[in-house]
């Protein structure tokens, strides 16, 4: 079916468009994919090309083997796979930038489009022969190809249901094609006759989407087979590459009309012209950095989109049953009034939670208890005008044999779900209780594969399943006994996993969201072991080999680094952070070798019982943040804390703003941040006792950024959570 899209013709004024020149004339970059080590990785004519996230996104090439590079995806062993449309041939280069040729296929076969299968293959079509392929990633190669009379086949992903999925213009199909002989080859015909589809990709929505570039359509297919197709705007557009992005829409280019597009899962396109005319945009990828990227083939250059509308946040965690209570903070950082539609999904399916207007400039709290009743659930919250808002949960409960005391923790949402993530801190042994939620948005039944990274043993993986539109909890000393463990979490369909850990009889607890990708750069902009703060830091090393790590505390007198250490492969390590630097007030930067992830733990006692908060760090600093859920004073006897870490090597202004709930007194400030070091600022240094306010973030000096997170602490500190925030750029 041909559906009829709300399109809105060009940019809106928050998303930039910027471009940066290869260092290498006639470049000509195609391919290009996220990779393992938190780079940015492209492929052009005779080149491999790294990108890495700092702020003058510094770019280096590789010198490949052989030419008329096409397509790029990481393989299961850590490396960059590619095809080599000229030379006919599969290429590979690792992460330190040595090119090899381990494939040479026949003469004129034009492979195009590559991908990791379910079987982690490497998958790859053979365009002019008419022929889809694999090799495995060991040697010897082995090739298998399977040949598809009449087709002429470009791009390939694997699907959320374990097929793999191909564009082929040949027949003016979608084709899917079983993992394992014999390979069962089943085309789904296009509804518009010479479509020419080009690129293909999973969406956020669990959906096949693909773009179909002489009909100009950007298309949803279902696993079942339902096509529903959404027109370009611009006419002669010519859609080719297509890929979700950070802000849960679909990314395309439109080779013909030097432009890229933002596609919902709704069908709302957006568009947005290339700086570069002619620019001939072919690939295109959600970045590192929370932006998006894309090659201009035409023009020698890489382009970066910033600014992303994230307009929608998923919330794993939530409960009112079991002696919990759950209250919702959005944050409408605009300055116009929004719209925020609030869904819950259950064991029984999704529940409408209404939609709840705020004012601009304000922060305002749902309680999902009046809906609900007693329940167990995860929470969606949209933006009905398609403008930035932030979402974050605060879990409260009376630890057991108390009826006083009020323990909580919380957890910022994240703006899309995604096949795979990273939660470094996790333990079920030393009295804890160590709780993973999956939720799963999509249409789909998710299948996923939990692995468990345990401090000084192998990992062990489980396989658990998850209904569509629902979400379910799995106990970690149920699957391996009481360990310290990080976890990675593989689907076939996009997840949002949390994880929630407590402690005494549930005198404590804290939470964090994952990461979906590891960096060679993890930032934590909260510490202290200071004021009876014990501070950990849990590093995962999800990689194949040992990896060299070494960590940086930013102090308010400037960096002090730790000794370098290595972790194993597939491994855990706790850093006691109190042994290296004791009684400071502190930020922490964890570098590795290869990618990695960080996470920090905290804990402390008032006298009244030990508390505890967490959180997940970030990989890349960003200009501003939003972290929804704070207040001070009141009945509880609030504070909230904003951390402010400045990781640049030049001192930077911040301004730093209270929204209230109704937008009126809202209060706004400017401070520096010294160079390599961090700031805190109390939210009733300025804002009257009894006040509930959010806090944005921002920073002032051009070309600089920050990282910002909260804590929020109550009844003179006996409890208190925290969590990093949402970022703009």
């Amino acid at each position: 079916m041909t559906a009829v899209p709300a399109t809105v013709p060009h940019a809106q004024a928050a998303v930039q468009v910027a471009e940066y020149v290869l260092p290498a004339a006639s470049s000509q970059p195609f391919g290009l994919t996220r990779g393992p080590d938190g780079n940015l990785w492209y492929v052009s004519d005779t080149r491999v090309g790294r990108v890495q996230m700092d702020a003058a996104h510094t770019i280096t090439q590789f010198g490949a083997v052989g030419s008329g590079l096409t397509q790029a995806a990481f393989g299961p062993d850590g490396a960059l796979w590619y095809t080599e449309f000229t030379t006919n041939s599969i290429g590979r280069c690792t992460t330190d930038g040595a090119t090899s040729q381990p494939v040479t296929l026949a003469a004129l076969s034009r492979p195009w489009g590559i991908t990791v299968g379910p079987d982690g293959a490497i998958w790859f079509t053979e365009r002019d022969a008419a022929r889809v392929a694999r090799i495995p990633v060991t040697a010897p190669h082995t090739l298998t190809e399977i040949p598809i009379p009449g087709s002429f086949p470009t791009g390939i992903t694997r699907g959320p249901d374990g097929n793999l999925w191909v564009a082929d213009s040949g027949t003016n199909s979608i084709l899917r094609i079983s993992p394992t002989a014999p390979y069962t080859v089943t085309p789904f015909a296009i509804p518009t006759p010479g479509s020419d589809p080009t690129d293909i990709d999973v969406g956020a929505d669990g959906n096949l989407w693909f773009t179909e570039r002489l009909a100009d359509k950007v298309t949803r297919l279902t696993p079942a087979g339902t096509f529903t197709e959404f027109p370009v705007p611009t006419a002669g557009a010519g859609p080719f590459g297509i890929n979700p992005g950070p802000d849960g829409a679909l990314w395309f280019t439109g080779q013909f009309g030097h432009m890229v597009g933002r596609c919902t899962t709704n069908g709302v396109i957006t568009e947005y012209a290339t700086p570069t005319t002619p620019s001939g945009p072919t690939a295109i990828a959600a970045g590192p950095d929370g932006a998006v990227w894309f090659t201009e083939f035409g023009a020698d250059r890489l382009g970066h989109v910033t600014g992303l509308p994230f307009d929608t946040w998923y919330l794993p965690e939530g409960s009112t049953a079991w002696g919990f209570d759950s209250t919702i903070a959005i944050e409408n950082p605009n300055p116009t009034p929004v719209t925020a539609r609030v869904t819950y999904m259950t064991s029984t399916g999704p529940v409408a939670g209404g939609d709840i207007p705020l004012v601009a400039n304000s922060t305002l709290t749902v309680i999902p208890l009046l809906v609900l009743g007693q329940a167990d659930f995860s929470t969606k919250v949209e933006c009905l005008e398609g403008q930035s808002i932030a979402a974050e949960r605060l879990m409260t409960w009376s630890p057991q044999g108390s009826t006083t005391a009020l323990a909580g923790h919380s957890s910022i949402g994240v703006t899309a779900p995604a096949p795979i993530w990273f939660l470094p801190e996790g333990s079920s042994a030393w009295g804890f209780e160590c709780w993973l939620l999956i939720q799963n948005p999509t249409a789909s039944e998710a299948t996923c594969q939990v692995t468990y990274m345990i401090e000084g043993e192998a990992p062990q993986v489980f396989s658990k399943t998850v209904p569509a539109n629902s979400r379910r909890t799995y106990s970690m000393v149920d699957d391996i006994g009481a360990k310290d463990a990080s976890i990675r979490v593989q689907s076939n369909t996009p997840v949002i996993p949390e994880r929630a850990m407590y402690r005494n009889e549930r005198r404590e607890g804290h939470d964090s969201i994952g990461t979906p990708g590891p960096s060679t750069d993890y930032y934590l902009a909260e510490g202290s072991t200071a004021w009876g703060f014990t501070e950990y830091v849990l590093v995962q090393n999800p990689n194949p080999t040992a990896t060299d790590v070494d960590v940086t505390y930013m102090t308010d007198t400037g960096p002090v680094p730790k000794a370098t250490f290595t972790m194993p492969a597939n491994s855990r390590e706790t850093i006691r952070v109190n042994d290296d630097l004791p009684d400071r007030d502190l930020s922490t930067r964890v570098h590795g070798t290869q990618g990695i992830i960080a996470e920090r733990a905290m804990y402390w006692d008032n006298g009244t019982g030990e508390a505890a908060h967490d959180s997940i760090g970030m990989a890349v600093p960003h200009t501003a943040f939003r972290l929804p859920f704070g207040g001070c004073g009141g009945l509880e006897s609030r504070e909230t804390w904003t951390l402010v870490q400045n990781p640049e090597t030049v001192d930077v202004q911040v301004e730093v703003s209270y929204l209230t709930d109704t937008g009126l007194g809202n209060i706004t400030f400017t401070d520096t941040v010294p160079a390599g070091s961090r700031r805190t600022y109390d939210m009733s240094d300025r804002m009257p006792l009894g006040t509930f306010a959010g806090v944005s973030v921002r920073c002032l000096t051009a070309g600089r950024r920050i990282m910002s997170e909260k804590a929020l602490y109550w009844l003179q500190r006996s409890e208190g959570a925290d969590s990093i925030g949402g970022f703009e750029d």
